[in-house]
C-alpha cells in the first residue's frame, strides 16, 4: 500500500509500544467495570435462580429486567450522592 510522503510526516512519532499502554487511570476505570459486570451478572443469576418458581423466563426475562432496574436506580443514586 501506498502512502504519500505528507501522510506519513504527519504521523505522531512514537512508538507501538508507547501507544498500547494503558495510564493507570485506564485500567482502574477497566477494573471497575469488570467489577461491575461481576456483580451484575452474579445477581442475574440469583435473582433468575430465586424467582424461577414464579417466572417463565423464556418468554420474558423478567429476572434481568428487575436486577438491571434496581441497579441503574442505585449507580444513578449513588453518581447524584457524590
Amino acid at each position: 500500500m501506498y502512502f504519500p510522503a505528507e501522510i506519513l510526516s504527519a504521523l505522531p512519532r512514537q512508538s507501538p509500544l508507547a501507544l498500547k499502554q494503558p495510564t493507570t487511570r485506564r485500567m482502574k476505570e477497566l477494573l471497575w467495570v469488570g467489577c461491575g459486570g461481576f456483580v451484575g451478572s452474579v445477581l442475574r443469576f440469583g435473582v433468575s435462580q430465586w424467582m424461577a418458581p414464579w417466572t417463565l423466563t423464556a418468554l420474558f426475562p423478567l429476572p434481568t429486567l428487575v436486577v438491571n432496574g434496581v441497579g441503574s436506580f442505585l449507580i444513578g443514586f449513588w453518581g447524584g450522592c457524590n
